[in-house]
């Protein structure tokens, strides 16, 4: 920015300079064209018996003098763009000192987008984050739901595989204490009867 700011105002004293050139230079052609204009009248008044040459001179007068116009002319503009031209460069260089700390404005307009940029991705971040964490959050509680059914299940299974084992072991420990209790009689009774 600081560097278009310097070639603006180069290229703008550049053109002033170019315009004050200019205007020097059509006033010396005007003034050079109207000293030859007076002294080809001079020379016209003075010669009247050479008519060829005079139309000769007569025409090379009104080719001056459409010259001197054109130039009076460009001068006249070079007058009015002049002034504009001389205020513009005033603004400008007005404008220059009233910025002059430009660089530092840029500096700091460009660090404090850098640290809303920066505070921006920061809350994406964290919103992402805290997203990610629901979500295995989430994903942690569904897996320990179906872990708990899952081992809810097995211990169901494994009670009920335990509760058939019991009630056949106490089954198959009564049918043994009945078998002794009924050979115990038995073998009383024959002893007894014996």
């Amino acid at each position: 920015m600081q560097v278009w700011l310097i070639i603006s105002i180069v290229a703008l004293a550049i053109l002033i300079v170019i315009l004050v050139l200019a205007t020097k230079l059509t006033m010396a052609i005007v003034s050079w064209l109207s000293s030859i204009f007076r002294l080809s009248r001079r020379s016209s008044s003075t010669s009247n018996d050479q008519a060829p040459q005079a139309n000769a001179e007569h025409d090379a007068q009104s080719s001056i003098v459409e010259r001197v116009r054109f130039w009076e002319q460009q001068d006249r503009i070079n007058q009015e763009l002049i002034p504009r031209v001389v205020r513009q460069n005033e603004l400008l260089t007005q404008h220059i000192r009233d910025h002059d700390n430009l660089p530092e404005i840029a500096a700091r307009a460009v660090r404090k987008a850098l640290e809303e940029a920066s505070e921006a991705q920061r809350g994406q971040y964290e919103a992402a984050l805290a997203a990610a964490r629901s979500e295995v959050l989430r994903d942690i509680h569904s897996v320990t739901a179906i872990a708990e059914d899952r081992l809810s299940a097995s211990i169901d299974l494994k009670t009920e595989t335990l509760s058939r084992q019991y009630r056949q072991t106490l089954l198959l420990l009564i049918g043994t204490t009945i078998v002794v209790g009924l050979v115990s009689v038995a073998a009383l009774t024959l002893a007894i009867v014996l």
